[in-house]
């Protein structure tokens, strides 16, 4: 009976110890599962914390392009308006020159044509005026006054008042100020 307790037991002790090391390997493989999946849970938590530090430092590039372009963009139009008012100022320079007078009778015959009035008056700069009234000629239905808040150039109406035409070299600047900047701008990148 001793030796069937001591088959017993000993066979209970085997079976103890199968079921321990069973036990110790599915704990040991579990253990492993856990540790591989926390491990890709963290590289997948990397990636995407790295994506998103990549999307954000993009975003930042990209914004700080943008502003950089903006500032650019708004220190070559300080130029190009610079320009322009230094050309503009300089009209005086260019009174005596062939070309000013030619612009200049352009100008006021053009006005005057579009004008279908009895009687037309000229205001001119004061500068211009004795060319002005050389452009109008013996007209006798058009009049030429100087008036000095006009700098360079005239301002062409009908004696009735209905139709006016600003024919004075700042409205010609302002009007062609698109096209003007767009030259600088190529003089500009030119010099680049």
């Amino acid at each position: 009976m001793e030796s069937l307790l001591k088959k017993i037991k000993l066979d209970a002790d085997q079976k103890t110890d199968a079921v321990r090391r069973a036990s110790a390997e599915e704990e040991r493989r579990i253990l492993e599962e856990a540790e591989t999946e926390a491990q890709a849970e963290a590289k997948r938590a990397i990636d995407a914390a790295g994506k998103r530090a990549e999307l954000e430092s993009a975003r930042i590039a990209s914004s700080a392009s943008l502003e950089a372009k903006k500032s650019l963009a708004a220190c070559r139009d300080a130029i190009l308006e610079k320009w322009i008012a230094d050309a503009a100022g300089k009209l005086d320079e260019l009174r005596s020159e062939k070309q000013y007078r030619k612009s200049l009778a352009a100008l006021v015959n053009r006005a005057v044509s579009e004008i279908p009035s009895q009687s037309i008056i000229i205001e001119a700069a004061k500068e211009d005026e004795r060319e002005i009234r050389a452009i109008a000629g013996k007209r006798k239905n058009v009049s030429v006054k100087a008036t000095p808040s006009i700098k360079a150039g005239a301002i062409v109406r009908a004696g009735d008042g209905s139709i006016e035409i600003d024919a004075t070299f700042e409205r010609l600047l302002e009007t062609r100020k698109p096209a003007i900047k767009k030259g600088l701008s190529a003089l500009l990148e030119a010099e680049k």
